[in-house]
C-alpha cells in the first residue's frame, strides 16, 4: 500500500510540509504550483495512510522527518 501512496507529488507534499511546517491545503497548493483539487486529493490519501496529519486548525503537518519501510520480497 505504501508504494502505491508514495507518488513522487505526494512526497512533494511531504517534503514541503516537513520544510515549511504546517499549512493549508490552499497555501501548500499555491506554493508547489498545483491544483487545489488534486493536492487536496493527494493529502486526504497520505492523511488515510496515517504519513500527514490535520492539527486543529485544520492545517496539514508531516510529522515524520524519515519514512521506513521493509518490504519481504520471499513469502
Amino acid at each position: 500500500m505504501l508504494l502505491a501512496v508514495l507518488t513522487p507529488r505526494r512526497l512533494e507534499i511531504l517534503k514541503v510540509l516537513r520544510q515549511q511546517g504546517p499549512l493549508s491545503v490552499r497555501a501548500l497548493a499555491s506554493t508547489i504550483g498545483r491544483d487545489y483539487k488534486n493536492v487536496h486529493t493527494d493529502c486526504r490519501a497520505l492523511e488515510t495512510a496515517d504519513l500527514l496529519e490535520r492539527a486543529e486548525d485544520g492545517t496539514l503537518c508531516a510529522p515524520w522527518d524519515v519514512i521506513d519501510a521493509h518490504l519481504s520480497l520471499v513469502a
